[in-house]
């Protein structure tokens, strides 16, 4: 694998930030009503894709990727990139944003901004956010305790609706593979990431959704996005809401991860002003389609697991052929 394409400099928390940061981001953007059956679903899938994480742990230090096998994990990361972008307009236009237009193209805007950046700095905004985003989250309880109902956790749902969405809205799994091709002197650096990370994916998320259920109780999908109706039922106080600064976070976050995913996608030795725009051209393209369509990801789950799991073991099984005399 090229140097160009790894990550040294990154530590395991800032790692670990820029992945749950993007599971987070689309979690905000999710439709699907909040339920035991829910959370039971979402920590199932966890479970599974941590399972499937173990072979590429134990086998990272053996991965290198020649050029060609690098763009397709640059594809794949243009294709989450445009997704995330379209899932975050759909949630604007559901939340009944002023000038969602607007707000899109100045999205866009930012990123011709962010993605020129170097990706140290993606990672050093991923650990502020996280930080940030920790914080407000241990209030959450704090203010809407008084209004959880357990008996809203015997609201029916749908455990394999929750399992397939989990994996379809985990696309930094297929990336994980080019992010744990480190230099030898940084070997602690994977399990330790991958450990945050699953942390957050198997304790924080399912019981940020058990919670929502007891808030939100017998509303569905025509109520609104789930995470937004647990801030209307959990005020910080009488006088004080947080549904702004919990928007003004969903975009900065969007706007992070849609940045992580377009560094892989481009190349950076190929990042001159004219191609950097031609790209930023194309993604806006694809996420135009996407709206158009109402594609929501089907099918990207099974690719993130084939390129975050079995791409890996075949490339070092071709490496271990090729060595044989």
């Amino acid at each position: 694998m090229s140097a160009a394409a790894r990550t040294p400099s990154w530590s395991a928390l800032q790692t670990a930030a820029v992945l749950l940061l993007c599971r987070m981001s689309f979690f905000f953007c999710c439709d699907l009503p909040y339920s035991a059956a829910y959370a039971k679903g979402m920590l199932t899938a966890a479970l599974a894709e941590t399972v499937l994480l173990l072979p590429l742990l134990i086998l990272r230090r053996r991965i290198r990727f020649p050029h060609g096998v690098l763009w397709i994990y640059r594809i794949f990361s243009l294709i989450s990139a445009a997704l995330l972008a379209a899932e975050g307009f759909r949630l604007l236009v559901s939340l009944h944003s002023a000038q969602p237009a607007l707000f899109a193209a100045m999205f866009f805007a930012v990123l011709l901004y962010t993605v020129s950046r170097p990706q140290a700095a993606t990672a050093r905004s991923a650990v502020i956010l996280l930080v940030i985003v920790s914080a407000a989250l241990l209030l959450l309880p704090v203010s809407g305790i008084r209004s959880a109902h357990r008996i809203s956790l015997y609201m029916p749902g749908s455990f394999w609706d929750a399992f397939f969405r989990e994996f379809r809205c985990s696309p930094e799994i297929a990336v994980l593979p080019v992010l744990l091709s480190h230099q030898k002197q940084h070997e602690q650096y994977a399990p330790h990431a991958v450990a945050v990370w699953l942390a957050g994916r198997l304790a924080v998320l399912p019981g940020l959704v058990l919670f929502g259920a007891m808030q939100n109780g017998r509303l569905t999908h025509g109520a609104g996005r789930p995470f937004f109706l647990l801030l209307a039922g959990a005020p910080l106080s009488d006088a004080v809401r947080t549904d702004g600064f919990w928007m003004l976070f969903a975009a900065g976050s969007a706007v992070l991860c849609v940045s992580f995913f377009m560094q892989i996608a481009v190349p950076p030795s190929r990042r001159p002003a004219r191609a950097l725009f031609a790209v930023m051209l194309l993604l806006l393209g694809i996420t135009s389609l996407l709206l158009r369509s109402g594609y929501r990801g089907t099918g990207l789950g099974a690719a993130a697991v084939l390129l975050g799991n079995l791409l890996p073991a075949v490339q070092i099984l071709i490496q271990r052929k090729g060595r044989r005399p």
